[in-house]
């Protein structure tokens, strides 16, 4: 479910979305929600094991979201707070499908250019793409899903073990 809610159009999954995620990251606080508890718990595994496939950028946070490698506070070494003054979604940095980086943004990284000048921007629009980094497809099928949280499951009991 959390994968849908980050995947889907359907009106539940941007409803949904709109209450519980802030800046590619969920909320602290609860909200009342029969589903959200469960899929919130999920959350971080499917953020450690995805990456988006760059494209028109717009659902893509451009300093938190793994597009081009590691998210770049962490691969830039960065702090979060200060990077909040500046594009928050990779959509502001592409115009007519080339990079198109801030004069602010390229004097904070100025290694920046050089990193995304690797990730390709397709010649026409096409939604971003979260990719599931466990498979050739690149879609999380609700049987694999099982599988990796049983192998999870099992390689957590084995560390309980070792203690």
């Amino acid at each position: 479910m959390c994968w849908e809610l980050l995947q889907s159009d359907e009106d539940w999954a941007i409803l949904l979305s709109s209450r519980v995620m802030r800046s590619s990251t969920c909320i602290n606080h609860h909200i009342f929600s029969s589903i959200w508890s469960r899929v919130k718990s999920e959350y971080c595994v499917l953020k450690e094991n995805t990456c988006w496939a760059t494209r028109e950028g717009k659902q893509i946070n451009f300093w938190l979201d793994q597009w081009c490698g590691e998210p770049l506070v962490q691969s830039m070494q960065l702090q979060s707070s200060y990077v909040q003054q500046f594009p928050l979604k990779l959509c502001e940095c592409i115009q007519n499908f080339h990079w198109k980086i801030p004069i602010e943004v390229s004097q904070l990284v100025p290694d920046l250019s050089f990193l995304i000048s690797q990730v390709t921007i397709p010649s026409h629009c096409q939604h971003d793409r979260l990719i599931w980094k466990h498979n050739i497809t690149g879609d999380l099928s609700l049987k694999e899903a099982y599988d990796f949280e049983a192998q999870l499951s099992r390689f957590t009991m084995g560390q309980n073990y070792l203690v």
